[in-house]
């Protein structure tokens, strides 16, 4: 209802201007061409986040696994189960990060970007508090 009612009143309102501007002599008439920024184009920044992502969430899919291996025991409850079957725990953590990256991209395209950035930015930390964690285990048994 609010995108049909402001898509009305931009209509409206542009209809008007239109209307006043062809009541004016041609010669005090100016166009104004502003370039438009490229709307889908990602700054380098939010593609190393995306890709930072991936490398994140492979590490620690790679330690969690080898941390089973040694006896170690996965603290996310959510995940504990998944370990015994390292494809299905594989597999989720692509699922993981492919819908974080997608979330951010959303965000990005619907012009919300210092959102899209502060999720990657926050999802990054915390996949590197647990990276490190997982590497710290596995430190400790060798």
């Amino acid at each position: 209802m609010k995108r049909t009612c402001c898509a009305l009143f931009l209509v409206m309102s542009t209809c008007s201007t239109l209307a006043r501007a062809a009541d004016d002599p041609p010669e005090r008439l100016t166009v104004i061409v502003v370039p438009e920024a490229d709307a889908g184009a990602r700054p380098r920044m939010l593609v190393g986040l995306y890709a930072a992502s991936g490398v994140l969430q492979a590490y620690d899919a790679y330690s969690t696994l080898a941390g089973v291996k040694m006896q170690k025991a996965e603290l996310n409850p959510f995940l504990s189960g998944m370990v015994k079957q390292p494809a299905l725990f594989i597999a989720a953590k692509g699922a993981m990060t492919i819908a974080t990256i997608a979330t951010a991209d959303r965000l990005w395209r619907s012009h919300h970007r210092g959102r899209a950035i502060a999720l990657m930015a926050v999802s990054n930390g915390l996949m590197a508090v647990v990276a490190a964690r997982n590497a710290s285990t596995l430190r400790a048994q060798r």
